[in-house]
């Protein structure tokens, strides 16, 4: 029986990998300790990207390129409706953000001033709090970004990110976004 077992997994996991979203990827996650959540993006139903305004840590208004990949759908839809949806969450969702210098394709790195980011948050839902967990070393690669509606980013990414603990968890994967204008008006 064991055996018989064993040649049935080994039957499967061809067919099991092939389920899914093969354009969007995110390995690894961190168990949230305390009360905090869990972050892990097993199925990403929404990919999406935008150049949003931020500040830099000296306070100067810059342009970065940002995608947003995570485990619910019509993400750009709720953005729209709830341009706070990541402050104020309408209902429970894991999120990787990750933001690098605009107008650049290339590899940029988390560790480098203001050259790229990723963070994870996640919730619960509503009335809960957000969990933010932040990206210190690795670097993520735009190989195509294109802000005209319907065009796409794509790239890949490998970081750390610390837990409420202080414990590092490799984050790593691949990602083909949408483009949304919802996401450039969206509260951070």
């Amino acid at each position: 029986m064991h055996r018989r077992f064993l040649v049935a997994i080994a039957l499967a996991l061809p067919a099991l990998a092939g389920c899914g979203n093969s354009d969007n990827q995110v390995y690894g996650g961190i168990v949230g300790t305390g009360t905090a959540s869990n972050a892990f993006l097993p199925d990403i139903l929404s990919a999406i990207h935008a150049v949003y305004q931020t500040t830099d840590k000296t306070g100067h208004a810059r342009s970065v390129s940002m995608m947003v990949l995570t485990d619910h759908g019509n993400l750009c839809a709720a953005l729209a409706a709830h341009p706070d949806y990541f402050k104020k969450p309408v209902e429970p969702f894991v999120a990787l953000l990750m933001t690098t210098t605009a107008d650049r394709l290339g590899t940029f790195h988390l560790e480098l001033s203001n050259d790229g980011g990723g963070q994870i948050l996640a919730t619960s839902g509503p009335g809960q709090p957000i969990f933010g967990y932040v990206g210190y070393q690795g670097i993520i690669s735009l190989k195509q970004f294109s802000a005209v509606p319907g065009d796409q980013a794509v790239g890949t990414f490998d970081f750390l990110a610390s837990d409420s603990a202080s414990v590092s968890h490799e984050i790593f994967g691949k990602f083909k976004t949408s483009e949304c204008a919802a996401l450039s008006s969206a509260v951070f």
